[in-house]
């Protein structure tokens, strides 16, 4: 068996450059800790290349879907009917034990004493759930990977046919109800609107160690919500900044200098700059070429004709006002009277010395 390992799930492109940015954070405070990603078949080709870049392992599992609709009725988060696919977490037997993160989360600290926290094969860590503290956010979870725990797991989900959630979470707080070990809030740090949310946030930020970007605004669709998250939304976008051009994710290009300065100023102008993340195969091939490397693609079209042609004229370029002939006739007379007289007056001056 394995040592330890970092996992994440991606059941589709639209987290894709969540994950990225998560792997590339873990591996800065982390860097000798193997770091893997479970994904679907969901995932394409071009993402797929991406991930390879960026984390030590990509294993392919198979979906699974959750039960019911109350992620969709309830939460009115349809995304979240692919993450009971966590659960192939546990039939991960190569590696001793787990540290998950969801891939909206954003490690601003090391993640490495989590593998120190004592778990067994029924029994997990956690942090509590900010909507309900007595039950854990499976968003950040440490556990030891067992078939037997995994069999056991895929029995509850072929059985428990609607969850408080409808999806994973509610799940996997029914099956550890009681066997769950509670970790410190802060490696798992969600937004809150409690009234007290504030001042606890203010006086524990130091100690932050993962952001969780719950919800729907993620900092690569929207701009912080507040602002006490402001400031992570900018470290992310910093962090993607820095990672985007490697993994050559597809549909983002890489940021220019000026561009990445902004993403580091603020949120603000994070918005402006964000992209929308695409399908690998909606990219045009002219889109991924480089003039200074070689000719233009085969299969692109001319578009030069869609080229929008224009004109400006600077004030000081416009022609003066025709003038008549005889304008023309009195102002050259006038200059030749003047020189005439200038040279006389001088003419006299020199005789008189």
């Amino acid at each position: 068996m394995g040592g330890n390992a970092f996992f994440t799930l991606l059941t589709s492109d639209s987290y894709a450059v969540g994950a990225v940015t998560l792997a590339a954070s873990l591996k800065d405070f982390d860097p000798d800790v193997c770091v893997c990603v479970l994904v679907t078949a969901d995932v394409s080709d071009g993402v797929l290349l991406s991930l390879n870049r960026v984390f030590d392992e990509v294993i392919e599992i198979g979906l699974l879907e959750c039960h019911g609709t109350t992620y969709e009725t309830v939460l009115e988060r349809p995304d979240l009917k692919d993450t009971l696919t966590k659960l192939h977490l546990w039939d991960q037997e190569q590696y001793s034990k787990i540290v998950y993160l969801d891939a909206d989360t954003l490690p601003v600290k090391s993640m490495r004493t989590l593998f120190d926290v004592e778990v067994s094969e029924t029994v997990i860590g956690a942090c509590p759930d900010i909507g309900w503290p007595d039950m854990f956010n499976s968003g950040v979870m440490v556990l030891k990977p067992s078939k037997a725990t995994y069999k056991a797991l895929i029995d509850t989900y072929k059985t428990k046919q609607e969850l408080i959630d409808g999806a994973d979470q509610g799940l996997l707080n029914v099956f550890f109800e009681n066997n769950w070990l509670h970790i410190p809030f802060i490696y798992n740090v969600a937004f809150s609107g409690a009234y007290q949310y504030r001042p606890a946030f203010l006086h524990f930020r130091d100690k932050i160690a993962c952001i969780h970007f719950i919800g729907t605004n993620k900092p690569w669709t929207s701009t912080a919500p507040n602002d006490l998250l402001a400031p992570y939304f900018d470290k992310w976008w910093s962090r993607f900044a820095q990672i985007r051009a490697f993994a050559q994710l597809p549909g983002y290009s890489v940021p220019l200098a000026s561009e990445t300065a902004a993403l580091k100023d603020s949120s603000q102008s994070l918005a402006k700059l964000s992209d929308v993340p695409v399908k690998a195969e909606t990219i045009r091939t002219s889109a991924n070429w480089n003039p200074a490397l070689g000719p233009p693609p085969a299969d692109t079209l001319p578009e030069g004709a869609n080229l929008v042609y224009s004109s400006h004229v600077n004030a000081w370029d416009q022609k003066r006002p025709d003038r008549s002939a005889s304008q023309r006739g009195r102002s050259k007379h006038k200059n030749t009277m003047k020189a005439l007289s200038k040279s006389l007056s001088k003419t006299r001056i020199d005789e008189e010395e």
